[in-house]
This record gives structure tokens, C-alpha cells and sequence, in this order.
């Protein structure tokens, strides 16, 4: 998944690509785009949290809000366009360090994450067509 912010044109782009319901099927990428209604401020002191619900039933090593996903996350990357630029913010590569409960950043800001409930690792990707 890709979001791509535009801070100048209030815009948030979302970008992902689905896998074929069936072996053999080819992915199918889904673009949606979406004003913002003031130019966003990217800082926060909350845990940015994917996949997941809001239901405190859930132990983590500091308080999160979780719940369940039944799927597969190839990869999360969040950008920012401001002046025409591109900033990338965050770009977890889930295979670097496959300790069951770390993510790392890949981008120069080094955000790395915590996973929580010892998800699976090392799956097919989106794009795996058993060939």
C-alpha cells in the first residue's frame, strides 16, 4: 500500500494492489484520490496502527487500540509532496529482520515498528502467480 500526501493540493492519494482471488489470477491495482479539508499537520504522540480495529482487548508494549485483519501487507510506504517535491516518510520492508515482532523503516527517518500478535512472515507476496 502507498499513500501519497500532497500538502499544497490537500489531496491524500491511496494506492494498493490486490491478489487474484485464484492461482493464476492477475493483481489488480486500485487507486482512490481524496481532498483534504486543511493542509494536513504530519506529527502526532499516537502509534499509527495498521490493520486493525479499535477494540482494547488487545496486549501490546505500549496501549493500542487493536483487532483483527485476515489478509496480507506486502508493504506500507507514506510520502509527502510539498513545493514539488517528494518526501518519503515512512517504508516498511517486512523482510529485513524477520524477528516475529519488529518492521523496519526503510526511509531516512528510521520509524521502525512493532508488530503485535505474532503475524505470519515470509507468505507470497500480492503478485506471487506460482509460476
Amino acid at each position: 500500500m502507498q499513500i501519497v500526501i500532497d500538502c499544497l493540493a490537500r489531496k491524500v492519494k491511496l494506492k494498493t494492489q490486490t491478489k487474484g482471488k485464484d492461482t493464476g489470477e492477475s493483481s489488480v491495482s486500485l487507486q482512490e484520490e481524496h481532498g483534504l479539508p486543511e493542509i494536513p499537520q504530519l506529527a502526532s504522540d499516537e502509534p499509527l496502527i495498521i490493520a486493525s480495529d479499535s477494540r482494547d482487548c488487545r496486549p501490546s508494549s505500549f496501549p493500542v487500540k487493536s483487532g483483527s485483519f485476515n489478509g496480507k501487507i506486502d508493504g506500507f510506504k507514506l510520502e509527502a509532496i510539498s513545493a514539488g517535491s517528494t518526501n518519503v516518510l515512512l517504508d516498511f520492508d517486512f523482510s529485513i529482520l524477520m524477528t516475529p515482532d519488529e518492521v523496519r523503516d526503510i526511509s531516512r527517518n528510521h520509524c521502525h515498528g512493532e508488530l503485535v500478535h505474532a503475524p505470519a512472515r515470509a507468505v507470497t507476496s500480492y503478485d506471487w502467480d506460482a509460476s
